[in-house]
């Protein structure tokens, strides 16, 4: 037996043999099954990590509707055709598609004892999941007619992990809107917040795909022979495989029709508009692509925004089109941008897409991107065969490692020594063998694509501070001589505005500031305030002193209470008369805790939170006095 760490589980396998069963302890490990004939029952979830033969000369019965098995190293496509008679459901022959489901997990397949007839979302007319109920099939629209007494009636839902589920105010899918994404756990809503309260009239059910990052535009074939998770062709009328999911796009006004992504099957996601922002490719003014939109809100797939050119016209279409939506309650999922910036390294690229995640609050597609084109070349020329594959490499590694950036596809045909292939599909290029070669991780992170529903959270502050054009320093005291300059220089060093504050009515507006022949009248406290892309503000504030003279006192309010949180506890202390007001969220916007209390006092954090990622907020007469991020590990 091996342990493996490719799906971030370790256990071993636990297992009592008692007349042809199996039962399991929590999540197991092995790497084969050798000669066995088991029945799998109840809840069960193992993986297994063969390369070849993963079920060597056994057959597994499955027998319930909650087994789980992972093959992180065999394609679905090799699975089911190979190892699926390996596989019973109650004795009899497992058909994919038909009473099994198998779909790919990153690199690999899982296998879910899921008939194609399987419910796995429940809504109810009232909060915690009481009242009248309704199981809405697969793929189907359930508007008012469909969704009968519950229709403008749903109030609370449990969605089963390996599904998605859209709901929306309207029946054309606009208003209020929202994704829930079951791909980890299963997802209990006992209330549903804001104004989709008692307010859906549209519901659509998927099966979740848990697709890696890494994509191709263009062919299938190509796809395949790069290791894919998922490709595009600008066009809406191909199908997903079981090693890769498609993706549809409606490419400009006319082209190609909507009914092609509304009747998709076995994708999650469709594309908007391609490059509207220039006059040979979709061409269409904000008012154009505004007034189309319903027509892709209607699917219920997660959808993504336009996707202009990497110009700064193109960027600036983008970001008026996604406040435009948000004014009008038009759901976007996420943004899809280009990139083909020549001369340019991972790191630049990495802060270019970081400052579009912070425009517009949602996890980045790179629909279309290289090491520059041939349109790019002039200043710097075009690489290497080796220099792209070495650049390639870097990007790549970079996009798989952030965060906010959820996929990415290469685009090719740029040159001869951009492209992926000297022969496709065949013959790879040395950059091509390193995209091949990636192993590329998850694709969706909820807590990223969630962001968009939080309340506003503050950027978190780094202070740096130079003295007479020495080293930059981390820190917010400065204690120096007299007569010397202090520049402070607070991270973010991009995006956002800034205004400082200061002795003697001190004011600027820069990132940076610079304090010349410092004397007892300009040392003291400045603070900065800095409002992020979001409009989310935060501030930070440095104390410059004279070595051996403190700084001037200058008269203030009265402290208010304050916070922290210390060991697991928030700690407040304070006055007695000052009302604080603690409030702790779900990062769906779910109130998990609220109380008001005064004086001096703490709150044992780990005794209130379930398992999860939440935001505290701690509330004082006098402003906001700790807004934190919390993860509790239960």
């Amino acid at each position: 037996m091996k342990k493996t760490g490719i799906f971030g589980i370790h256990s071993v396998l636990i297992f009592v043999l008692t007349a042809g069963s199996l039962s399991f302890a929590d999540i197991d490990t092995v790497e084969h099954i050798h000669n066995q004939n088991l029945d799998l029952d109840g809840k069960v979830e193992m993986v297994i990590t063969a390369y070849s033969n993963p079920l060597d000369g056994s057959v597994l019965n499955l027998k319930s509707e909650d087994i789980w098995l992972y093959f992180p190293n065999i394609k679905p496509s090799v699975f089911n055709s190979r190892y699926l008679s390996c596989i019973q459901i109650n004795g009899n022959e497992a058909k994919t598609g038909q009473n099994i489901r198998i779909d790919q997990y990153l690199q690999g397949t899982v296998v879910i004892s899921h008939p194609s007839t399987y419910t796995p979302l429940v809504v109810y007319s009232q909060e915690n999941f009481g009242g009248d109920s309704l199981k809405p099939g697969l793929y189907t629209f359930y508007k008012a007619s469909e969704l009968g007494k519950l229709n403008n009636s749903i109030n609370s839902f449990l969605l089963k992990k390996g599904y998605m589920a859209t709901f929306a105010e309207n029946e054309n899918g606009t208003g209020q809107s929202r994704v829930f994404v079951a791909d980890n756990e299963d997802i209990l809503i006992n209330a549903m917040a804001g104004e989709l309260s008692s307010n859906i009239s549209f519901v659509r059910v998927f099966p979740w795909r848990w697709t890696g990052k890494k994509g191709w535009t263009n062919g299938r074939e190509a796809a395949e022979a790069l290791d894919c998770h998922w490709q595009y062709d600008w066009d809406n009328v191909a199908t997903s495989g079981l090693n890769i999911e498609y993706v549809p796009m409606r490419h400009n006004l006319d082209w190609n029709s909507y009914s092609n992504i509304n009747n998709k099957q076995g994708s999650t996601h469709v594309l908007g508009f391609n490059e509207p922002d220039r006059p040979d490719q979709a061409d269409m003014s904000i008012s154009q692509a505004l007034e189309q939109w319903p027509n892709l809100l209607a699917s219920g797939l997660r959808l993504g925004s336009p996707c202009p050119s990497d110009a700064a016209a193109g960027l600036g279409w983008l970001y008026e089109f996604i406040d435009s939506c948000d004014a009008r309650n038009y759901r976007v999922d996420f943004v899809a941008v280009h990139w083909y910036k020549g001369g340019q390294n991972a790191s630049q690229f990495y802060n270019w897409l970081k400052q579009v995640h912070e425009r517009t609050r949602r996890p980045v597609w790179i629909t279309e991107w290289n090491n520059g084109a041939n349109w790019t070349s002039e200043t710097h020329g075009k690489p290497t065969y080796q220099e792209q594959a070495q650049t390639i490499g870097e990007m790549i590694r970079m996009m798989d490692s952030a965060s906010f950036v959820e996929r990415y596809s290469i685009y090719e045909w740029v040159e001869d020594t951009r492209q992926m292939f000297y022969s496709s599909p065949d013959s790879l290029t040395p950059a091509g063998v390193v995209y091949r070669d990636n192993m590329s991780t998850m694709a969706y992170d909820r807590e990223i694509a969630e962001l968009m529903h939080l309340p506003c959270i503050p950027t978190e502050l780094v202070p740096y501070f130079q003295v007479n054009d020495e080293n930059w320093q981390d820190g917010n005291r400065v204690i120096i001589q007299k007569g010397a300059s202090v520049k402070l220089g607070p991270h973010p060093w991009s995006g956002g505005s800034w205004l400082w504050s200061g002795p003697q009515g001190y004011s600027a507006s820069t990132r940076e500031i610079t304090i010349n022949n410092i004397s007892e009248s300009n040392t003291g406290n400045y603070t900065a305030r800095y409002t992020s892309p979001t409009q989310c503000t935060s501030s930070i504030t440095f104390t410059i002193e004279i070595d051996g003279i403190s700084p001037v006192k200058t008269k203030t309010l009265k402290p208010v209470q304050n916070a922290a949180i210390e060991n697991n506890r928030l700690q407040v202390r304070g006055g007695v008369k000052n009302h604080v007001c603690i409030t702790i969220y779900d990062l769906k916007g779910v109130l998990i805790y609220s109380k008001k209390r005064s004086g001096v006092f703490s709150v044992p954090l780990h005794s209130i939170l379930p398992s999860g990622s939440f935001i505290l907020k701690v509330q004082g007469k006098a402003g906001l006095l700790l807004e934190k991020r919390l993860t509790s590990l239960k």
